[in-house]
C-alpha cells in the first residue's frame, strides 16, 4: 500500500509539471537609441499586457525575460 501511495505522488507530481514545462520565457536584449543614434539610459521597458519590465543601463542595454505568447514591448521614459 504505501509502495502504491509512492507512486500515485510520483504521478502527480509528474504530471502537474508538464504544464510548466510548455510556459518557456524568452530573453530579448538589445540596445536603445534616439533617430540621433545616441543611447538612452535608463528607459522602462515592460512586456505589454504583463507586470514583467525592466529598465535599460547608462549604456542604454536591457535583457528581460519574455513569456511565451507575449510580442510586444512598451518603452517608456521621461525627459
Amino acid at each position: 500500500m504505501k509502495q502504491l501511495h509512492f507512486v500515485l505522488v510520483f504521478m502527480l507530481l509528474l504530471v502537474a509539471g508538464i504544464p510548466a514545462a510548455y510556459a518557456q520565457k524568452r530573453t530579448v536584449s538589445g540596445k536603445i537609441s534616439d533617430p540621433k543614434g545616441t543611447r538612452m539610459a535608463f528607459v522602462n521597458v515592460i512586456v505589454k499586457g504583463t507586470s514583467v519590465g525592466t529598465t535599460s543601463n547608462t549604456d542604454g542595454v536591457f535583457s528581460i525575460d519574455v513569456p511565451e505568447g507575449s510580442n510586444t514591448l512598451v518603452l517608456s521614459s521621461i525627459g
